[in-house]
């Protein structure tokens, strides 16, 4: 039943236009992942700054049992992904050049736990870079989040944040960093990533989904091209429309129960 499921509904998303998709370009590199360390400096003698620092653990925990690895149904590709709830749905989260376009996608954990989603939303068009992916099952080994995103980033310069991904060679790191700038309508993050981090959801202190894993930063030189791993680009989702995802959503939940029987 689960391998129609996969036909069926490989069948159908390439018939509705979803496995056409204009990917943004995924980075690609050679070279041995660096090692980093991420520390959150927090003033102690501040009550706010500890509040702030309590709420930036339960985040970060909550990040870390949340992320997930998205790989493509040939084992080519593997980027990072993050598990959530959305108005009775489960889902997960990522980068559109970490699905390539596929309608259907492997969702695992470092622990073995493997199960199929479904491609429901996508925007790729131009340096949108965003996809949301239908669980055919839950996750037993992994903590949903509520999907709740940060709309206003008027004050977001100087704000710490937090992603938990799969960088390189790495298994689950939660890794910090803080807000640099907004540019191109990115946000511009003073953190660390590397190929394999790519469609980690970021996190401000409150929870809030600020943006999504895209690119690290490269820059010419006499050399070439020089890769700026502590430069992250983000996607941005203050102006993602929850409401037309929930739609999305409902739909591919019909056709997969129905699928289900």
């Amino acid at each position: 039943m689960k391998q129609l499921f996969k036909i069926f509904m490989a069948a159908l998303l390439i018939f509705a236009g979803c496995g056409n998709i204009n990917q943004a370009e995924p980075i690609t590199v050679a070279a041995e992942p660096a090692q980093v360390q991420c520390v959150l400096e927090v003033g102690e003698s501040s009550t706010h700054n500890a509040s702030i620092s309590r709420r930036m653990r339960r985040t970060s925990e909550a990040s870390r049992e949340a992320a997930v690895i998205v790989r493509s149904m040939d084992g080519m590709v593997r980027g990072s992904g993050t598990y959530f709830t959305l108005n009775g749905h489960h889902i997960v989260v990522t980068a559109a050049h970490v699905i390539q376009g596929n309608p259907l996608s492997y969702i695992m954990t470092e622990g073995g736990e493997m199960t199929v989603a479904v491609t429901s939303y996508v925007m790729s068009e131009g340096e949108e870079d965003l996809a949301i992916l239908l669980l055919a099952e839950q996750i037993e080994s992994r903590t949903p989040m509520e999907l709740e995103i940060l709309t206003d980033y008027s004050s977001l310069v100087g704000e710490t944040l937090v992603y938990t991904g799969y960088p390189g060679h790495h298994d689950r790191m939660t890794i910090f960093g803080q807000v640099a700038g907004v540019e191109r309508g990115h946000v511009i993050m003073n953190s660390y990533a590397w190929p394999g981090s790519s469609g980690s959801a970021v996190f401000d202190a409150r929870g809030r989904l600020v943006g999504i894993v895209k690119a690290i930063d490269v820059n010419r030189s006499p050399w070439g091209p020089q890769l700026t791993e502590d430069i992250v680009w983000l996607y941005p989702m203050q102006s993602i429309d929850l409401s037309k995802v929930t739609k999305f959503l409902d739909v591919y939940e019909i056709l997969m129960e129905e699928q289900s029987q």
